[in-house]
């Protein structure tokens, strides 16, 4: 599994430079990168201070750093770098992570203070958007899911963590194909623009749990750090609502 995903940090790489105003990463990105796909983010950090010294500018750094502070828990200092790739960044795609990784935060401030949680369970809220009311209330006990769990995972080419989680993906879809349905949707394909419509679907990756009838669940705001979360995540959303 390792080496797939060095195999897509190269490629994920290739798109934050083609997608960058700078002509080549600055030094310390790819190396920062590797560091931030193998959960080191206090390696990763420093990387990445060296290449924002060498392009202060550039919003791929930023937008890593703000994943990095978020990944050892200084929210404050995620924050910052957050607000100014959206109001600063030259990639309206990055533009829109920036935005979405906010509203997280904002998520997670709410979760952690309204709880009286240990810290790890803590800290995994913040990964996570709040569960969709279901009919009958919020407080009301699930009902028996119709049919089997769908999960849609919709993503974009430019969007870096959706091409880190890709074989992520493509491992937990295979593994779990007996207890749900898993499908993929590009959202700027003319051909997805109804189906991201009809969920209101804004950040990539956006993750939406449906039953059989295309009713939503849950939603997840950003990618599952590896295969075992993932699925980990599946199963207690199986469990919440009933799934067969």
């Amino acid at each position: 599994m390792n080496s797939i995903r060095v195999s897509w940090t190269a490629v994920a790489f290739a798109i934050v430079c083609s997608s960058s105003p700078l002509s080549a990463a600055p030094s310390g990105f790819a190396e920062g990168v590797k560091a931030y796909n193998a959960r080191q983010y206090s390696v990763a950090l420093g990387h990445f201070n060296a290449a924002a010294r060498t392009a202060p500018r550039d919003p791929s750094v930023h937008y890593y750093m703000g994943l990095c502070y978020q990944g050892t828990n200084q929210m404050s200092l995620a924050r910052q770098q957050y607000e100014w790739v959206a109001s600063q960044g030259a990639n309206p795609g990055l533009r829109g992570q920036a935005l979405a990784a906010l509203g997280q935060l904002a998520n997670y401030k709410t979760s952690w203070q309204s709880s009286n949680t240990s810290a790890a369970t803590a800290t995994s809220l913040r990964n996570f958007t709040p569960p969709s009311k279901v009919s009958g209330g919020s407080n009301s006990p699930p009902k028996a899911m119709v049919g089997r769990l769908h999960v849609m995972e919709f993503y974009t080419d430019w969007c870096v963590p959706c091409k880190i989680f890709e074989p992520v993906w493509q491992s937990v879809s295979a593994r779990m194909s007996s207890k749900a349905d898993f499908q993929r949707y590009n959202a700027e394909a003319p051909e997805n623009a109804e189906l991201k419509a009809k969920y209101g679907v804004q950040g990539f990756p956006t993750f939406i749990f449906t039953d059989g009838k295309g009713s939503e669940l849950e939603r997840l705001s950003g990618a599952p750090a590896d295969d075992q979360t993932f699925i980990n995540l599946i199963e207690s959303i199986r469990a919440r609502h009933g799934a067969r």
